[in-house]
């Protein structure tokens, strides 16, 4: 890290080599996982208004790799260790933290660090229907999934996806990030309870216009008579005026 001197950092590596498997046996014995968040964090994906019987689709690109920067204010206060005696809370004083160790202080102390994670699961939740669900699989950086809007009738379709992760790394975060690893055996749970996702979209009746009746055979027919009677009838009414009119 940039503010510690060597000497300091040497003495930080030391003091962290002997109370980290200390901590990594704490962390697998004693933390207990929390409960899934129920609600996310992110806005809803809307996918819009659509016709009834149309489908439209939405790609969800998750990254492997998630910056703390990027993780919003609001879980600035959520702790990632506490310090279970005072050799240890010595130790990370030395690394430049204070107990508990929160997302606020690691962006702070180490702004270019961020979480990453191997390949994760997906639990796809569908309660109004409408909806397929692709896995459409993971590359070096990042993993994909599909939304699939095939609504069966009119109405607003709701779906839920939640991201799990089985454990995470730290990276990017300098001379003690690689150790500093261990000390955070609660992130994987902070990124559980951030990779969470809700989907909408709505569906309507689209209304077909019905179009105007028009005039039938019949009635054309008719129409045609009427109106061949009428030039039959002006053609007689010309030829008796002119009869008329060669007789003076």
């Amino acid at each position: 890290m940039p503010h510690l001197s060597a000497a300091a950092a040497r003495l930080a590596l030391r003091a962290l080599a002997i109370v980290l498997p200390f901590l990594a046996a704490l962390s697998l014995a004693s933390v207990a996982l929390p409960a899934r968040a129920a609600v996310s964090p992110f806005p809803p994906i809307d996918l819009g208004t659509h016709p009834v019987g149309s489908s439209t689709s939405y790609d969800l690109v998750v990254p492997l790799t998630i910056p703390f920067a990027s993780i919003p204010a609001s879980y600035d206060g959520v702790v990632l260790f506490t310090a279970p005696d005072p050799a240890t809370a010595t130790a990370l004083a030395l690394a430049g933290f204070a107990s508990p160790v929160t997302v606020g202080q690691v962006k702070a102390l180490m702004p270019a660090a961020a979480i990453t994670f191997a390949a994760p699961t997906a639990n796809f939740s569908n309660p109004s229907g409408g909806y397929l669900f692709t896995d459409l699989g993971c590359d070096a950086s990042s993993c994909s999934y599909r939304f699939g809007f095939v609504p069966p009738g009119p109405g607003t379709f709701d779906a839920h996806v939640e991201i799990g992760v089985a454990g995470v790394a730290i990276v990017n975060g300098g001379l003690l990030g690689s150790l500093l690893t261990l000390l955070y055996p609660l992130a994987a749970d902070m990124i559980n309870a951030y990779l969470v996702y809700d989907v909408t979209g709505k569906a309507v009746v689209v209304t077909q216009a019905r179009p105007v009746p028009g005039p039938d055979a019949r009635m054309l027919a008719v129409l045609g008579a009427l109106l061949a009677a009428a030039g039959l009838l002006a053609l007689t009414r010309t030829k008796d005026q002119r009869r008329q009119d060669s007789g003076r």
